[in-house]
């Protein structure tokens, strides 16, 4: 026979759902607007702002990378340009509009490769201040982080909606894993997916052509130590440029591995790094010969285990729990019996007192009530492992 569910009990459960799924989504909806406030742009002295800019050709007259071995970030792209703009002539020597260096000379170099001296290209000129104009107005990456408080809100707005939305008279379907529940894993998994294809899969590719990588003589040009400050300490890092020769090219790279660049506490096996490879030194680099601009010093290194490693918990995570609130959900609407036999136990229910449950004959095997308690446990430490990770990164 099947069991029904007491009006009372379903109430509590739903209550209690719609409470957590609540409160669920106005964290979404307040780190959003969190996220917004800390992503608005200052205000713009010129009508309209810079989204405004114009593409314009323009000409290129010089480009190099300048390199400033003490800066934490030592690579500053520079370029000097000639273009014309409501018929007047104008040269400039901003690449970005604001000025900006970055840790990996690999990464810069790419940048200016196409821009030599004497070839055409555009630019963006300010239309309010003309002689304002760079070779790269925007990054692609804050564009995309810009429209991320919005999708937070939103996703925020639909889980409140559909957690309060009315229901039909007679329902009897219960706060276990309904549809807009089902989006919170999905979101983990598709980090996840993201994850792995921008750090796995060139970590892959790597690992699997790494092999064949010429081994080439090269000579160190500055070695660094870079030291980064944070709650848990400083950390540290060797930087080593070198520069070396492939097939009549000349080039220069900092990656001293394969995989990310990672600082790690302790100095001193960075510092034996350093004293390795002093300035004007010469050694050897493995150079990848279908795009000779990447070179490491060591080809050995087991970095490139993180990149591999890292989108796994993400996507395990994802998959797990939409597996299991999908079983939920379906176990739960098991319970419920038809709506006619459920109007008649509510309304039995409220005419009598409950009756006193009768213990079986024989022994009782008793449930762990705690269950419960460890999953929300569990998905309290993700959530704040998750929260955490995102924190860093706007840091």
């Amino acid at each position: 026979m099947p069991r029904h569910l007491r009006s009372s009990d379903l109430k509590t459960r739903s209550l209690g759902g719609r409470i957590a799924s609540s409160i669920f989504a106005l964290a979404f909806i307040a780190f959003g607007l969190f996220l917004r406030e800390q992503l608005k742009p200052e205000p713009s002295l010129e009508p309209g702002g810079d989204n405004e800019w114009e593409r314009v050709a323009c000409r290129i007259a010089e480009a190099r990378i300048d390199v400033n071995p003490s800066d934490r970030d030592p690579f500053t792209p520079f370029v000097r340009f000639q273009y014309r703009h409501g018929g007047r002539d104008y040269e400039s020597t901003s690449f970005y509009r604001e000025p900006r260096s970055h840790d990996d000379y690999t990464k810069v170099w790419l940048k200016l490769r196409d821009l030599k001296p004497g070839s055409d290209a555009f630019c963006w000129v300010n239309p309010f201040d003309p002689a304002q104009a760079a070779i790269d107005p925007s990054s692609p990456a804050q564009k995309a982080l810009s429209i991320a408080p919005f999708i937070l809100m939103g996703i925020g707005a639909f889980v409140l909606l559909m957690t309060w939305r009315p229901r039909r008279a007679g329902s009897t379907e219960t706060n276990a894993a309904p549809g807009c529940a089902l989006l919170f894993p999905l979101i983990f998994a598709g980090a996840g997916g993201v994850m792995f294809w921008l750090m796995t899969i060139p970590a892959l590719r790597q690992v699997f052509t790494v092999s064949s990588w010429v081994e080439t003589p090269c000579v160190i040009v500055f070695s660094e130590l870079r030291e980064s400050r944070g709650d848990d300490g400083p950390t540290y890092r060797a930087d080593i440029l070198f520069s070396y020769e492939f097939q009549g090219e000349a080039y220069r790279s900092n990656r001293l591995t394969l995989g990310l660049k990672v600082s790690s506490s302790g100095s001193s096996s960075k510092q034996e790094k350093i004293a390795k490879h002093p300035p004007g030194s010469a050694t050897v680099c493995y150079v990848n010969p279908r795009e000779p601009w990447e070179a490491v010093l060591d080809k050995t290194s087991a970095s490139v285990l993180f990149p591999l490693l890292f989108p796994i918990p993400f996507l395990a995570a994802g998959i797990f729990m939409f597996f299991a609130m999908l079983r939920g959900g379906r176990k739960a609407r098991r319970r419920v019996v038809d709506p006619a036999a459920f109007a008649a136990s509510s309304t039995s229910n409220a005419m009598s007192p409950p009756e006193p449950e009768i213990a079986p004959a024989g022994p009782v095997v008793l449930k762990s009530g705690s269950q419960r308690a460890v999953k929300a446990g569990c998905l309290g430490f993700f959530a704040l492992f998750w929260n955490g990770m995102v924190f860093a990164a706007l840091l």
